[in-house]
């Protein structure tokens, strides 16, 4: 079992902030931690498309997550309460849903951190004025926050896979960080994806369709009423986009797809502010998955070459608007 695309390391508990001054509330900052650990536990439940029934493995989700088995078996409980796995006594714990059913499910966490000081340094990494490299050092100047308050940013940058630690210092992974590289990428997707479609090897789970659809129609949904996290936002386009390629029975589609949602997270993760774009991505999707739904694949690939087009330019405002703000 692999671990999840779109995650890195669990995030160790967060103490009190002995900089600031500002205690923590440990439990609360327990409890969000396996909170934390079971959302990735439902992502290897949908990555691997673990069936009903299935033995969830403390030792195995240790390994794979990074940690000891308590808060892994502290998170199993959390899913157990809702309904997700089942506890049988003395045998551990048991899927009650397939991973097709589980796709876009996640458990709520509540903020531990400095918000804006984690925005602040996604804004400055996208404009240039962060280098790929910093330190904790560097970072608790620059934003004054305390060490204990920037732990859990630099943490939560890790689980959202933007950066990865190096020594004594952070390196933020590559990026689409610049108009080229995202220029180039588009490209490639613009190429790459839509062929996939027309390949003969194309096998579309129609389960696989149904869970997408029914996840798009919610975000549209709820985008009327709140904002929708980024994160969320974000999973869910990686999710439509890799199972698409995944679909084409070419093992080198889906890896290209899956490397370029990687590159482009850090860069797409402030591009979704503005809702009435949200609905029309997803509606654009919506319109894809209707398409391989009546099996006429050259429709579907015409719209999701039409899609990424119109995404690319999106994609081109946003960065030229990074880049005029800085």
């Amino acid at each position: 079992m692999k671990q999840p695309n779109s995650t890195v390391e669990a995030s160790p508990l967060p103490g009190a902030d002995t900089k600031s001054g500002q205690p923590r509330d440990r439990k609360a900052a327990a409890r969000s931690v396996q909170l934390a650990l079971a959302n990735k536990i439902l992502a290897v439940a949908v990555e691997e498309r673990l069936s009903v029934g299935h033995h969830l493995k403390e030792q195995q989700f240790a390994e794979i997550l990074g940690v000891s088995r308590t808060p892994v078996r502290a998170a199993l409980r959390l899913l157990a309460d809702r309904k997700i796995v089942a506890a049988i006594p003395n045998r551990g714990y048991r899927l009650l849903k397939d991973g097709r059913e589980l796709l876009g499910t996640t458990l709520d966490v509540p903020p531990l951190i400095d918000e804006q000081a984690y925005l602040d340094i996604l804004r400055d990494r996208l404009s240039g004025e962060l280098p790929a490299t910093v330190n904790q050092v560097m970072l608790t100047k620059r934003y004054a926050i305390g060490r204990g308050s920037l732990r859990p940013v630099l943490n939560r940058l890790a689980d959202e896979g933007l950066i990865t630690r190096k020594g004594q210092n952070w390196l933020f992974l590559p990026s689409l960080d610049s108009e080229s590289s995202l220029r180039a990428s588009y490209d490639l997707r613009i190429t790459l994806e839509p062929a996939g479609i027309l390949l003969d090897s194309f096998r579309m789970d129609r389960g696989l369709l149904r869970q997408l659809k029914d996840r798009h129609s919610l975000i549209i949904e709820q985008s009327q009423h709140e904002v929708v996290p980024g994160r969320d936002l974000f999973m869910l386009d990686s999710q439509f986009h890799e199972t698409i390629a995944e679909a084409s029975g070419n093992p080198f589609f889906l890896q290209a797809v899956q490397q370029q949602n990687k590159m482009r997270r850090l860069f797409e993760y402030q591009g979704y502010s503005n809702s009435t774009r949200i609905r029309e991505w997803c509606g654009e999707h919506l319109r894809v998955i209707e398409a391989l739904e009546r099996a006429d694949h050259a429709a579907a690939a015409e719209i999701l070459r039409d899609h990424l087009m119109r995404a690319s330019a999106t994609a081109m405002a946003q960065s030229r608007q990074n880049r005029s703000i800085s």
